[in-house]
């Protein structure tokens, strides 16, 4: 994903080649719920789950995801937890979307087709899934 430079309300931004802008934080990372809510189509409270590693031992099982950004450039360390201020790197971006629809196809055994239908997976698409996201070290072997 190429991005370039601008604003949004009057703070830096970067804007997508599709139009969309996105927060720039003063450490250059992108505001992850931009990415949450224009790329993954959900909110920062849920999308932050899988990019903070609280949450792939916490004590409620129901709380309890991967953590997708292995490897990739976030920042989730803020001093009061909050997801909001959680950040993930531009270059990393598209990885981490692509680590998501994976996790997301995997976990419900569905797909989105290019003309939009679904489909659900064979036992064997939904393996190389599995294994495509033990390499990147989001879910256990």
């Amino acid at each position: 994903m190429e991005f370039k430079t601008g604003e949004k309300l009057g703070q830096p931004a970067l804007r997508d080649e599709a139009g969309r802008t996105y927060g720039l934080m003063e450490d250059g990372l992108i505001v992850f719920g931009d990415v949450a809510r224009q790329l993954l189509g959900e909110q920062c409270q849920y999308a932050s789950r899988y990019i903070d590693p609280a949450f792939i031992n916490h004590p409620m099982e129901q709380y309890r995801h991967p953590n997708l950004a292995v490897g990739l450039r976030v920042n989730t360390d803020t001093i009061d937890g909050n997801y909001h201020a959680y950040g993930i790197h531009p270059e990393d971006v598209d990885e981490f979307v692509g680590r998501y629809n994976t996790y997301r196809a995997y976990n419900t055994g569905w797909t989105r087709e290019e003309n939009g239908e679904s489909r659900e997976l064979t036992r064997e698409e939904r393996k190389e899934l599995e294994k495509y996201l033990k390499e990147v070290g989001a879910i256990d072997s």
